[in-house]
């Protein structure tokens, strides 16, 4: 549950940025890794496993959504992408926090899912 609403987190983070093409988000982003994880992990300590998985697929699908509306040169020109920090391109951020981050998971994911 935990690293399922730590995805969410992620992928909502990823949907706003592509909704207003800005890098722009969560002041958390800030923060040290390890202090950015245990602030999501307070945040949805109290989420049930359903809650969870019911938001991950909503906030998911909203993810698709937003990634099939986009043209090639919002992917590829920093230009079109407010406050893109400068060597970036869109495709690597949201690459490091979706499928890289999906296997950075993965196998406690498996894991789960075995143990069920």
């Amino acid at each position: 549950k935990d690293i399922v609403a730590h995805i969410t987190w992620h992928d909502r983070e990823m949907v706003g940025v592509l909704k207003t093409r800005k890098l722009a988000g969560s002041a958390w982003w800030h923060l040290p890794t390890e202090e950015r994880n245990q602030n999501i992990f307070q945040q949805y300590r109290s989420q049930s496993l359903e809650e969870a998985l019911r938001e991950h697929h909503e906030v998911h699908q909203a993810l698709l959504e937003e990634i099939e509306r986009l043209e090639d040169e919002a992917l590829n020109d920093p230009a079109r992408i407010e406050e893109m920090v400068p060597g970036f391109k869109l495709w690597l951020i949201l690459e490091q926090n979706t499928w890289i981050h999906y296997l950075e998971h993965k196998e406690a994911v498996w894991a789960w899912l075995e143990r069920r």
